[in-house]
């Protein structure tokens, strides 16, 4: 009786989801009836999203699942049946909701609406799109699937052959092109969903499986240390499993220490709409890290030289590879060199020890060899010498770096 009573709630919700989807539905169909320019438009935009986040499509679906605040993420690939699938779950974890899919649907409009930190866009889902012949959403006990083959039924009933051939001809389009975006008109039907909370399910075109491989290959344990739900990540390809890291295996291997707060007010992009910053720095015991990227949760291609991992959530480019030249980003990298120090200060915290003075020299050492790179490189090459300057400064005082 009991089980029967707790059903119906989450049946009433489900039919809810469902039906606010097909009412987005009725209304993108209504939107590109009436006007062709918005459904180029947004086709045009879906493209350009798609060539961005390029060679980092698993990296953005890890980023979904971790701000969906999933504990547990499972990478299965299946290269006989083509499928590649991303499932998630956990204790507070959100499934998609009519809202979650109406963003999809929508080109640039994202649901990240919490605490707003910088870099957090949402967009990274539509990468995913050029590896796909189809992708089917699992979750709320629906399955909403999307595919060229839909959204091209669609196009051809919304327009007469005339209206089709007129439409194509103004955009200088071949015959074998559909200008409507993919993720614009999903298919809806009832499923119920098993063991987890949102099961991502890509059939992806052959000629991608290389890609898809390549991108498994280089996901690295410590992006764990830096995403701020996702606690255990397992990859399985053909039935194997490949990759199991568990976050708590990580914080017995490397130490993070954190910096973050308000952005200045004259930084914030709206001035209503407080902004945040989060910087990390991961070292170990012995000084010694292999890893030379930068990160923003996931690594960047911008990469340094120093005993420890640098996180922080800086401004990049719209291929995420790459930190802009802001403002913010030179703010950020301030308040970097102040977490560098405060954390040479804590290795000696209590005890009499020539760690911190360690640290000192390394870094101090990269900085002297740090002299080429982008604009961005030379920012950051500028302000971590504000810091070599603090440094030596308290070496040469011979100061006492602890407490």
């Amino acid at each position: 009786m009991n089980n029967i009573a707790t059903m119906e709630p989450i049946k009433e919700q489900n039919i809810g989801i469902k039906a606010e989807i097909l009412e987005e539905i009725a209304r993108r169909k209504e939107v590109y009836k009436k006007s062709p320019a918005d459904m180029i438009s947004a086709f045009n935009r879906e493209i350009e999203t798609e060539k961005e986040y390029n060679g980092r499509q698993l990296l953005e679906l890890l980023q979904n699942a971790d701000d969906e605040k999933s504990d547990e993420v499972r990478i299965e690939l299946d290269t006989k049946a083509n499928l590649l699938s991303i499932k998630n779950r956990g204790t507070g974890c959100s499934a998609f909701s009519s809202n979650g899919i109406r963003s999809l649907m929508i080109s640039n409009l994202s649901t990240k609406t919490s605490k707003k930190f910088i870099g957090n866009k949402g967009l990274g889902f539509r990468s995913i799109i050029n590896w796909s012949e189809s992708i089917s959403i699992n979750s709320n006990n629906l399955r909403i699937e999307f595919s060229n083959e839909i959204v091209n039924g669609v196009f051809d009933e919304l327009f007469l052959p005339e209206e089709r051939n007129a439409i194509r001809k103004a955009q200088n389009l071949p015959d074998s092109i559909y200008p409507i975006p993919f993720l614009s008109i999903p298919k809806l039907t009832e499923e119920i969903n098993q063991d987890w909370t949102t099961s991502i399910d890509i059939r992806y075109k052959v000629g991608f499986l290389g890609d898809i491989k390549k991108q498994i290959d280089e996901l690295k344990s410590e992006i764990l240390l830096f995403l701020n739900s996702i606690k255990a990540l397992t990859v399985f390809v053909d039935g194997k499993c490949i990759k199991a890291i568990d976050k708590t295996d990580l914080s017995e291997k490397w130490n993070v220490y954190e910096h973050k707060g308000e952005l200045p007010k004259e930084l914030w992009d709206k001035e209503s709409e407080e902004e945040f910053f989060d910087l990390k720095i991961a070292l170990q015991d012995e000084l010694c890290c292999d890893i030379r990227e930068i990160f923003a949760y996931f690594p960047t291609k911008l990469a340094v030289d120093f005993p420890f991992i640098i996180h922080g959530t800086f401004e990049l480019n719209s291929s995420r590879n790459e930190i802009n030249d802001s403002e913010k980003n030179r703010f950020i990298l301030r308040e970097l060199v102040k977490l560098i120090i405060d954390t040479a200060k804590s290795l000696t915290k209590g005890n009499i020890s020539y760690k911190a003075i360690e640290f000192f020299h390394t870094t101090i050492l990269i900085t002297f060899l740090w002299i080429w790179g982008s604009t961005m490189l030379l920012i950051m090459r500028s302000t971590l010498w504000r810091c070599f300057l603090v440094l030596t400064e308290l070496i040469e005082k011979n100061q006492k770096l602890y407490l």
